[in-house]
């Protein structure tokens, strides 16, 4: 056979090849390609078809191959004429400029790096994958330019160290827990409260130590959290001196936990932490021994707390813009949270609270506070809880014009965002009013300790949350060789998702005098908070979560489903609206989860309000990463059509449903 005959079929079959391809017809395209191969050994080109074909087809390894033989065949091309004249042709029409030569280049590296097992050291595969997380979109993590910061929770406070990590950790172990989301971090609080005093119960060591990692996608949450922290840690130091500020501390924590407007001495104390905060935060000092905060976080945490102590000046945050705004929101149901009935054996001090909430709405300290920080106001309350004619005018007043805003319940940025969206003339609005540019910081007090806190015999809601601050802060003087906090602020995903493959930044970057690099990689606990509502649901907490769980014993992770929860009558309907997987069995097999029946909301339709799924690691798998346990490419097509095709069309719901659907 000549040598142009040769080379003449094998352009023909390489054609046949390019049309079965364009019909989808792969197998059929493959057994053409690889006779092309055959009859122009020393032509690359159909190499370059046969790894397009094995791209398609799912075959990455072999892909790699004839991507390499492709490389390799076209840089050993002849210097003679014709020859040259093949690898221009082919230069041109296959990788049209040297962009686009070295991408494919670059492809075949990628491609060799993704076969490294996770466990690699290559600093090439690091690198790469860094580029990956730094380069690629992801998708946009709220809907505003600012997201909206919600100070105050509503979600019961829950300790991640339940009975499962006490029987299976021994006094060896080393025990943690990941709070995303972290909020007003009354999950975190309850966690070290409960693992204390548990431990004194039981008379044991449950572990060797516990690790936390606080992550929030707001500084101001954070900054929050640090707060109390150092309130607590206050409030521990001087506890054992009976100085006259220990009896106060538990108070104004109270008052800046869940206050909207607070006494000017609650204030005072607030201003001077602050300024010290900021100082040991700006000078890159340790904090506590046991608190760890990477450098980007520290900056992003000075940026508000300098907010916080010098505001802007402005009208809209005032006492009685803020007093009046709470109540007017509170009144026309923008809140949406219970309020709580008011039973018949509710303490007097709770009905107290309740009753001055509702009408100023303000919650009134103790007789001695007042007498200590506030004079007028003693004299002030008794007229008011007598019913004295005009003292409730009285009482708002003086609060008007002695108190101040709570200015931690504040994101100033976020403010101003709701103020530049408002004077938008493009957009048709006007001039907005004071009370309108108040963000989100509405809710009941009551409500923070009847769903939430434990219920002091006594007193009302101040007395109740500072016994919680109390009880929180016990651990703070004995724990600290054995508790380690590390607090982060960041998108969850990215986060997990760098943490997972040991590329966060913040890890390998001591701080403060401590050293993170030895903080452990896995987790016992995993709490996601209602923030998988607004990015995948158990998708996104499948694909990035469950990696980051041990896998020598059982752990966990959970979420609450907050959003359209009175739609779904069951878990599989939810199952089905979200990851278009009704049965457990389905998520079991594809993610290695199952979730753990909630009694409390499973089969109750008047408690969905609150759907709960809780997903519990039953066995460790790499399923998900070895290539005889992926889904064939058939299906995985399928299943993320239709994953696609959910977002894209939209699904018909009652006119009047009040609750949204991401």
């Amino acid at each position: 056979m000549a040598p142009d005959d040769a080379a003449a079929r094998a352009e023909a079959a390489r054609k046949r090849g390019n049309e079965l391809y364009k019909q989808g017809k792969l197998a059929a395209a493959e057994v053409e390609y690889k006779r092309a191969a055959v009859l122009a050994p020393d032509d690359p080109s159909p190499l370059s078809n046969l790894s397009s074909v094995k791209l398609e087809l799912g075959q990455y390894a072999v892909a790699i191959l004839y991507i390499q033989k492709y490389l390799k065949l076209a840089g050993d091309v002849g210097a003679d004429e014709a020859a040259v004249r093949k690898k221009n042709v082919l230069n041109e029409h296959l990788l049209s400029n040297q962009t686009l030569q070295d991408s494919a280049r670059n492809t075949l590296d990628s491609l060799g790096l993704w076969r490294l097992s996770p466990d690699s050291t290559s600093r090439d595969a690091v690198d790469h994958r860094r580029a990956v997380f730094d380069r690629l979109p992801r998708y946009q993590a709220c809907l505003d330019n600012v997201p909206e910061y919600y100070a105050i929770g509503h979600d019961m406070a829950e300790t991640l160290f339940d009975d499962s990590p006490q029987k299976s950790s021994s006094p060896q172990d080393s025990v943690s827990l990941m709070f995303c989301g972290s909020g007003d971090a009354r999950n975190v609080f309850m966690t070290i409260a409960m693992f204390f005093f548990n431990e004194l119960i039981a008379g044991k060591k449950f572990c060797r130590d516990i690790h936390i990692t606080l992550l929030d996608l707001k500084p101001a949450a954070i900054a929050r959290t640090l707060i109390f922290f150092d309130l607590m840690a206050m409030y521990g130091k001087l506890g054992g001196n009976k100085d006259p500020k220990e009896v106060d501390l538990p108070v104004i924590m109270a008052y800046l936990y869940a206050g909207h407007v607070i006494p000017a001495a609650v204030n005072d104390m607030l201003q001077s932490r602050i300024g010290v905060l900021l100082d040991v935060l700006e000078t890159n000092k340790k904090i506590f021994d046991w608190f760890f905060v990477p450098s980007s976080t520290r900056k992003e945490i000075a940026y508000v707390l300098r907010q916080w102590k010098n505001p802007p000046k402005a009208n809209w945050y005032s006492t009685p813009v803020i007093r009046r705004t709470v109540r007017q929101r509170l009144a026309v149901g923008k809140w949406n949270s219970p309020i709580p009935f008011i039973e018949d054996d509710t303490p007097p001090g709770f009905r107290n609270d309740r009753k001055s909430f509702d009408e100023l709405p303000i919650l009134l300290p103790s007789k001695s506070f007042a007498k200590k920080h506030d004079t007028p106001l003693v004299a002030l309350m008794e007229q008011y809880r007598a019913g004295s004619k005009n003292a409730s005018k009285r009482l708002a007043d003086h609060v008007d014009e002695s108190w101040v805003t709570n200015l931690t319940l504040i994101d100033f940025d976020h403010a101003e965002a709701l103020h530049r969206n408002g004077e938008d003339e493009l957009l048709g609005w006007t001039r907005m009013r004071d009370d309108d540019m108040v963000p989100s910081i509405e809710s009941d007090p009551s409500a923070v300790v009847a769903g939430s806190l434990p219920q002091a015999s006594k007193g009302g809601v101040l007395e109740a949350i500072g016994l919680f601050f109390k009880c929180a802060a016990s651990p703070l003087t004995v724990l600290p060789q054995r508790l380690k906090i590390e607090a982060l602020v960041g998108e969850m995903t990215d986060t997990v998702d760098r943490l997972r493959w040991g590329l966060l930044e913040s890890r390998s970057q001591p701080s403060g005098g401590i050293d993170p690099s030895k903080f452990l990689q896995k987790y016992d606990r995993i709490y996601m908070s209602n923030i998988p509502d607004y990015i995948g649901g158990p998708l996104t907490a499948a694909l990035y979560a469950c990696p980051l769980l041990r896998e020598d014993r059982l752990s966990n992770l959970q979420f609450t489903v907050l959003l359209n929860s009175p739609s779904f009558s069951s878990h599989e309907e939810f199952q089905a609206e979200y990851m278009l997987m009704h049965e457990m069995k389905q998520i079991s097999d594809h993610f290695s989860v199952t979730r753990i029946s909630n009694p409390t909301t499973e089969r109750d339709p008047e408690k969905m309000a609150f759907l709960k799924m809780t997903m519990n690691l039953e066995c460790p798998s790499k399923k998900l990463l070895r290539g005889d346990g992926m889904l064939p490419r058939p299906a995985l097509e399928k299943w993320l059509h239709a994953l696609f095709l959910k977002i894209c069309i939209l699904y018909s719901r009652e006119k009047f449903e009040s609750n949204l659907v991401y």
